[in-house]
C-alpha cells in the first residue's frame, strides 16, 4: 500500500486486516535496514498482541527495534510473556534493542503495575546475567 509513504523511508507495516494498520514503523532508507519476520510475536487467544521487529546497523552497531501493539481488552498480565520472549530473542541475538509501542497497560492499577514491574525485573535481570557472563 503506498498511502502512507514519506520519501526517503522504508514503511514496515502490520496489518490486522486489508483496512488497518496496526504497527507502522518508518526507517530511514540511508541506514542498513531488514524486517526480522522470525522475531515478530502473535498473540491472537484473547485479543491482538503484535509486534514488527526492524533490525538496524548504526555505526557498525546491530539494533533491533520492536514495536509492540496491545489491544486495550488484553489482560496486562499476558504482555509479560510477549516481553519475556522479546528479551530472550535479544539476547540470543546479542544485540542492542528498543521496545516501544502501545501497551495498553492501566499504570495507576496496583494490578497493572505489578505487571510492569515484572517486566522490568526480566530487563535487569537479563542485563545482569549477560554482565555475569562476560566476566
Amino acid at each position: 500500500m503506498r498511502q502512507f509513504s514519506v520519501e526517503g523511508y522504508t514503511v514496515y507495516r502490520n496489518d490486522y486486516t486489508e483496512h488497518t494498520a496496526v504497527l507502522m514503523m518508518f526507517i530511514r532508507d540511508a541506514l542498513p535496514q531488514r524486517r526480522r519476520y522470525d522475531l515478530e510475536e502473535r498473540e491472537w487467544k484473547s485479543g491482538r498482541i503484535e509486534t514488527t521487529v526492524t533490525e538496524l546497523t548504526i555505526f557498525l552497531n546491530k539494533w533491533l527495534i520492536h514495536s509492540v501493539y496491545k489491544q486495550p481488552i488484553v489482560k496486562d498480565i499476558q504482555i509479560q510473556s510477549i516481553i519475556e520472549s522479546i528479551l530472550c530473542n535479544c539476547q540470543r541475538e546479542g544485540v542492542n534493542y528498543i521496545i516501544c509501542g502501545d501497551l495498553n497497560i492501566k499504570m495507576l492499577k496496583s494490578n497493572s503495575l505489578n505487571v510492569f514491574q515484572m517486566c522490568m525485573d526480566v530487563i535487569f535481570l537479563l542485563q545482569n546475567q549477560l554482565i555475569l557472563s562476560l566476566r
